[in-house]
């Protein structure tokens, strides 16, 4: 009987060990989310920093952006901007998309897009394809400057 109930014990020892075990690498899984999380959002802030920096080296970006007569090398500087702007939203939306970013925060970077291209060169430039983007990223702000426009 000594044997039968020390193998008990040890049996529910073990039992024991492995819940606390699982409830540790839950607490581990959680705080990884976070890191990723933390990460995901620097990687957006520091692409918005680099856009804003853009804009105060070349303020002219930010009439060009309007300007319907725009000459070829300024269309160009003002392409290189969105390219820069719509990646890292695309880059947003799939963190969005995913789960990884609430709505608030995610509406939240939805603000230079639609200043950009909701109407002139720069809904043309998304409307005539000329962003070669993921399709679903682009497709969703179709949608949303559509939206917009009814």
């Amino acid at each position: 009987m000594n044997l039968d109930n020390f193998n008990k014990w040890l049996t529910l020892a073990a039992n024991i060990g492995v819940i606390v075990g699982i409830v540790f690498l839950a607490i581990e899984i959680q705080q990884n989310t976070k890191v990723q999380l933390a990460n995901s959002r620097q990687q957006i802030l520091e692409a918005d920093l680099s856009i804003i920096d853009d804009l105060f080296e070349n303020p002219d970006l930010i009439v060009a952006r309007s300007d319907p007569n725009i000459d070829e090398l300024d269309y160009e500087r003002v392409r290189m901007y969105w390219v820069k702007l719509l990646r890292s939203r695309e880059f947003a939306y799939f963190q969005y998309r995913d789960g990884l970013m609430d709505e608030a925060t995610w509406e939240s970077y939805l603000g230079p897009l639609i200043n950009n291209f909701q109407s002139g060169i720069g809904r043309d430039y998304i409307d005539n394809g000329r962003f070669l983007g993921n399709p679903e990223f682009v497709n969703y702000l179709r949608t949303r400057l559509e939206r917009l426009s009814d």
